[in-house]
């Protein structure tokens, strides 16, 4: 029980120095986490005792929208554990009434200090946005729909187009929620390769397609 009580307030100083930091140095401490996982030193510590820590409420300080795609597990590739991340996952990480309203509910908790938007290689619905083929489905069909209007060209090269989705998603989140819009937010490209995270800048973005309409949401008050 002592050894319990130990692990558990070790966790507790360790997790609430991540949560009370300002967003720059949360993303700098991802990134950190980021190189350990590349070097293959992942560690959760004592999930036992974390699981006990949580298990009366949350607090993560980071939100991550991110692919549904199996090899994109964000806790892992940032070496983060139990607690520390507040992640929304769909295919293709875009943006719909159902992801703000997630993200939403960690920013009017206070919990969100920053919100980061992440893509990935070999993202297959991006890929498919790309080839521009018939969706077996309407559902996809929307879904590949929203990923091309994000596209600058006709056909781009699939990072080209993955980045140029990265930022569209992050625009839109911006666009139609005026509380995720008060929240900073970083965008970042993940090769599923390397296991390496890159920060995706304004100016990588450069110029954004003209934002569309999100399904179940009317424009911001003054948009």
């Amino acid at each position: 029980m002592r050894k319990l009580i130990l692990a558990v307030l070790l966790t507790f100083l360790s997790l609430s120095v991540f949560g009370q930091n300002p967003p720059d140095t949360l993303w700098s401490e991802l990134m950190e986490g980021n190189k350990l996982f590349v070097q293959g030193q992942v560690v959760y510590g004592n999930l036992p005792s974390m699981r006990a820590l949580w298990a009366g409420g949350q607090n993560p300080p980071v939100s991550i929208v991110s692919c549904a795609d199996s090899r994109v597990p964000a806790e892992i590739l940032f070496a983060r554990t139990v607690g520390e991340l507040f992640v929304v996952r769909v295919a293709g990480n875009v943006e719909d009434a159902y992801n703000i309203a997630s993200l939403e509910y960690a920013v009017e908790h206070k919990w969100t200090k920053l919100i980061v938007v992440m893509g990935h290689s070999s993202c297959g619905a991006v890929e498919a946005a790309v080839d521009n083929k018939p969706a077996p489905t309407p559902a996809l069909g929307l879904l590949v729909t929203r990923i091309r209007s994000s596209f600058k060209t006709e056909k781009p090269e699939l990072k080209r187009a993955t980045i140029d989705n990265v930022c569209y998603t992050t625009m839109q989140l911006r666009r139609w929620s005026s509380t995720l819009s008060k929240v900073p937010m970083k965008m970042a490209y993940y090769d599923i390769g390397t296991g390496v995270v890159t920060e995706i800048t304004e100016s990588d973005c450069g110029t954004i397609n003209r934002p569309t309409k999100v399904c179940g949401l009317d424009p911001p008050t003054g948009n």
